[in-house]
């Protein structure tokens, strides 16, 4: 039993991992606890803070199956992420089960903390969302996964570590869209997600000046949508785009309702494959996206590429999907049953069945 500040809470096997529970992590952890009957876990988050409260790093406990948070006692608080982990754990050896899983996303966290793997009696995951192989980490964990082809190339003969990639799962909401396509004479474009340099915004809003087409940037945090509609004012074009800024998960559908071509523009900086490749795909709506590695090797043939930063060749793109409309329609099915299998049901299958093959 743990007290904590408001409530106890049984702590039944632990599984423990160092960031934020976004739907990535949440879809991998719950493939464990069906393999492994992991029914609780710890992760680190940054707390916000209330009136009058410093903004702390502490530890959220979650009960899976019904999501219950729960702030850990004081004892707990104004040390470090990563020594508030170890002390936490220190605290709990007696309560530790056999199945105790640390999930790790820093290279440095997994290092420091292998140390203490045999003293704890638990197993480290590391996930590795970056386009570095990070050897040192890569040899203390028990499993690597990684989103970078690149890594995984280099790493796929590693001795005595077992990885795999993982997909990024897709939500309900984006794998039941039903998209249309009309011939029209001017075109909706639509754009999902953050505005980082990588992602190309810059040279979206300078490709669509001369184009028979509006935008819509669907998501972006706020500076981030300033500094995109200052680009806007800029390039002449801002009569063109419309910002939405964040939208709730369940209400992309609607936004997306008005959208008639998806565009993914990133730049050569775009190293991992990103999730709207996954999205896009599962939506089914007909996408131009750049032509680099991390695209490709996922959507294959079911987008419509250009070369990147290249407004000649994204006109060239635009107009193959908008002078072909049956084609693009046959493109738009192909895409839709290959997106299937990104459903966040599915990652989960494929999770299990490598962890069939995995003995930690």
């Amino acid at each position: 039993m743990l007290r904590t500040d408001f409530k106890v809470y049984r702590l039944g096997p632990i599984a423990a991992f160092d960031s934020s529970a976004h739907s990535v992590h949440q879809i991998l952890m719950s493939a464990y606890f069906a393999k492994y009957g992991i029914d609780s876990y710890i992760y680190l988050r940054n707390l916000r803070p209330t009136k009058g409260e410093k903004e702390l790093s502490s530890f959220i406990g979650i009960k899976f199956q019904d999501k219950l948070h729960v702030r850990l006692s004081s004892k707990h608080k104004g040390l470090s992420s990563l020594q508030n982990f170890i002390t936490l754990l220190k605290d709990l050896k007696k309560n530790l089960g056999s199945n105790n899983w640390v999930f790790l996303s820093k290279a440095d966290h997994v290092v420091k903390l292998s140390r203490l793997k045999n003293l704890l009696n638990f197993k480290i995951v590391f996930e590795n969302h970056q386009d570095k192989t990070f050897i040192e980490a890569v040899k203390k964990a028990d499993v690597v996964y990684t989103v970078s082809p690149k890594v995984y190339d280099k790493l796929k003969g590693f001795p005595k570590v077992k990885l795999w990639t993982y997909h990024y799962p897709v939500k309900d909401e984006l794998i039941n869209f039903s998209p249309e396509f009309r011939e029209k004479e001017v075109y909706t474009l639509g754009y999902l997600g953050s505005l980082n340099p990588e992602k190309g915004i810059d040279f979206l809003l300078r490709a669509i000046k001369n184009l028979p087409s509006k935008l819509k940037i669907i998501g972006g945090k706020s500076d981030k949508l300033e500094k995109a509609r200052k680009l806007a004012k800029e390039y002449g074009v801002i009569h063109k785009v419309k910002f939405t800024g964040f939208v709730p998960q369940n209400l992309i559908p609607s936004e997306l309702s008005e959208v008639d071509i998806m565009v993914a523009p990133f730049t050569d900086e775009q190293k991992t494959i990103p999730l709207k490749v996954y999205e896009y795909l599962a939506v089914g709506i007909p996408t131009i996206a750049s032509d680099i590695g991390p695209v490709r090797i996922v959507a294959k043939d079911y987008f419509f590429y250009f070369k990147p930063k290249d407004e000649k060749s994204f006109t060239e793109a635009f107009r193959e999907v908008t002078e072909n409309p049956e084609r693009t329609r046959r493109v738009m099915i192909e895409s839709k049953e290959y997106g299937k299998q990104f459903h966040w049901k599915e990652v989960i299958k494929r999770i299990l069945s490598d962890l069939e093959k995995v003995k930690c």
